[in-house]
Parts: structure tokens; sequence; C-alpha cells
């Protein structure tokens, strides 16, 4: 529901924050700053936000609960757009993550991953995207996926999931992918029957899909009712500009291996950049052209940890926005808005989330900062006061 299609409520309304200081995030080209701001909350939504002089009526005659701010900053909730928290083991290989991945009951899975993500919410992360990725067998993907979906049950948090596909073709296929694809399909389907999966992530990595391959395997998740993630490589050349056009995914990944010819198709279609500068930090690389090529062409760019035992060790959607800026040279605003508006648009949920904005769910963080841009600005700080979701204060560890 954006704020275009909902009707406004009228007063009286459950909540008021008055004397706040708003970064609404509505904006693309600023933070959207409302100094002596006021917003106002009902069943869970934004029903007014504006300057407090603007309110139509006494704060106390037109709410239900107002809440004095003292200035306190306030942005939407942070979105981590893509993870792969759940995974067993301690491992940082593959092959060993997978087997101690399948080996882990469903439960120390969900315990594990809890812990992970307990330190996202501390930081004012509301929404999370899991990916799978780390087992071998379709029973394998189901357990991960379950265990990433009872994650919301449990704690304070929006949970999306996306199935990853397998980096590497299973050696039961004895290098034919016919048969792999064919499954594939098939998994694309269970999934969004049982409702385990919001997307599909086509990972390709060590394996070599042809195009029409790939153009088969966006076909079956689109037709599974499956929102799509490619890799930018699969962008690439007059096939992968097709395909863009054709099947809109929503994000790229893998921006290493972008060409300035897919990240012209990224910004003709407007497909979402996901950055993982915690990856790329791992990686230890000495330059990074391509955000600005991004930047260049104005394609939208989300931030992520892209938290994995592998290659992306991070656990902190701060530290991943304060490397955005020094690694790769995102502006703060940049960073901010890759964490909540773009990283919505990432997860196809902008319409409801990512800005404050009338008639959006009233996710919001309080911060201990003079300005947005301080979010960027230190190393092993958390100035996270507190955070409302769904309008709702949400206790320390849920």
């Amino acid at each position: 529901m954006s704020s275009a299609d909902n009707q406004k409520p009228s007063p009286p309304w459950d909540s008021l924050l008055t004397n706040v200081r708003i970064a609404t995030m509505a904006d693309p080209a600023s933070f959207g700053i409302i100094e002596g701001g006021a917003l106002a909350i009902h069943e869970g939504r934004v029903a007014w936000v504006g300057p407090g002089k603007d309110l139509p009526g006494e704060a106390r005659t037109i709410a239900g609960n107002v809440i004095d701010c003292n200035g306190t900053w306030i942005t939407p909730g942070l979105i981590d757009c893509h993870t792969q928290l759940v995974y067993g083991g301690h491992e940082t290989k593959l092959d060993k993550v997978i087997a101690a991945t399948e080996a882990a009951p469903e439960a120390a899975l969900i315990g594990d991953a809890s812990r992970r993500l307990i330190s996202l919410m501390e930081e004012g992360v509301t929404t999370v995207d899991i990916s799978s990725g780390f087992a071998s067998t379709k029973e394998g993907e189901l357990k991960l996926l379950r265990a990433a979906r009872k994650l919301e049950d449990i704690w304070p948090v929006h949970v999306y999931t996306t199935l990853q596909t397998p980096h590497f073709l299973p050696p039961e296929f004895n290098g034919d992918k016919t048969p792999f694809i064919e499954k594939l399909k098939k998994t694309f389907t269970l999934m969004a029957k049982e409702k385990l999966a919001d997307a599909v992530l086509i990972e390709g990595g060590g394996i070599e899909f042809l195009h029409t391959e790939l153009d088969a395997l966006c076909d079956a998740a689109i037709a599974a009712k499956l929102l799509l993630r490619v890799q930018a490589r699969q962008l690439a050349g007059e096939e992968g500009h097709n395909r863009a056009h054709r099947v809109k995914p929503l994000t790229a990944s893998q921006l290493e291996y972008a060409t300035e010819e897919s990240i012209r198709v990224m910004s003709q279609t407007g497909v979402v950049a996901v950055l993982l500068p915690a990856a790329y930090y791992s990686g230890l690389g000495a330059s990074n052209p391509l955000v600005p090529l991004l930047q260049e062409y104005k394609v939208p760019m989300a931030v992520a940890t892209g938290h994995n035992p592998i290659g992306s060790p991070c656990n902190s959607l701060l530290l991943a926005m304060h490397m955005g800026c020094h690694l790769l040279a995102l502006t703060p605003l940049e960073a901010l808005h890759g964490t909540t508006s773009i990283a919505a648009r990432a997860l196809g949920i902008d319409a409801h989330t990512g800005t404050l904005e009338i008639g959006k769910i009233a996710d919001i963080v309080f911060w201990d900062i003079t300005h947005p841009r301080d979010l960027t600005a230190q190393l092993g700080h958390n100035p996270c006061l507190g955070v409302l979701k769904n309008g709702v204060l949400r206790r320390a560890h849920g």
C-alpha cells in the first residue's frame, strides 16, 4: 500500500511523535529532512508526517499516545536485502559449510541464525532477506528456507526469502545440465506452492549456463510467481539485454563481472545493483571502478552485508554502509538510501516500506546522531536508541 493509493487516516491516531528530526528518505536526491517534525502512526502505518507546526490540531486531541522525542533523529527501519544467515557450523570452505549445514538439525540452524539476526536487529534492521545456497539437495534447501521463515515467527523482524540456485552442478548429474535444469524448474514451483521463497537468485557461478538455459530458468521462476534476481554478467550482450527487458529482474549481483554494457542495461531496465562492500573487503581488491559507472548511469544501488561464512563474514549493516563509503566511494546519502528506499526496491516491497511516507509500514529507528550522514562515519559504534516495528516499540532481543 503506497501513499498514493492509501486513504489517509483521520485523527484521532494511535500514536504521535513530536519534536522529532526526520529523515524520510522519500526523495532520491536528499535525506528528506524535516526539522521540528511530527509523525503519526495508526494501525501500524504512518498516518501523517510533516513539520509539527502543520499538525491538524493540538497533539493530545489528535492522538491517543503523544511522545515528545526531544529532537531525536528518526529514519525508516534499515533493510539488509541480501544475507545468507542460515547455515551450520563455523567452516569457511563451501563444501565444509554445506556438509555442516546438511548435518545440522533445523532447530540448531534456527538458533545459530537467531544470534546473527539479533546483531542486525540491534543496529536498527527491521527487514532482512535470507538466501539459501548451503545445501546440495532439494530437501536441504527446503530445510534452510523453512528455518528462515520460522525466524519471523520468533523475532520482531520482517523476513523475506530467496532460493539461491547451486554454485556448481551437483555430481549426481554427471555434467549433464538438462535434467538439473528440469529439477530446478520443479523446485521453483514447489517453493512457490509451499510459500517458502519470495524470489529466486540464479547463481550460475561455476555453472556456465547457455543463454537459452538462463532464459528457461528465468521463465520458470516467473511462471512460479517468484521475483527474479540475476548476476550482472547475465545481462551482458544482446541476449542479456533482451533478457533484462523481457523478464525485468529486480536485482543484479556479482558486480565485479559487470561491464559498461551490462550497467547500461541495468540503467535502462531499473535493475537494482546490490553492493556487498564487506565481500569486496574480504577479497582484498585494490580498486573498484564499478561504482563510478553505476553513478554515471544512475543505476539504483542497494547496500547489504551479504553475510555468509565464506566471502562476507559481516554481521553489521552499519559497518557495510561505512565500508561502502570508504572503500567504494559511496556518499553517506547513497549508503543510507541503499539500506532503506533502494533496498526496499531490491526486495520488491518499496510500496510498503523503505521510506517514512503516509501509508507505509511504521518501521522506524531512533538514532543518537547529529545528522543522518553520521551513520556511516564511525566504526564499532552503534547509535541505535530504539526501534518501532509496525508502530510498536521493539524490545531488546525481541
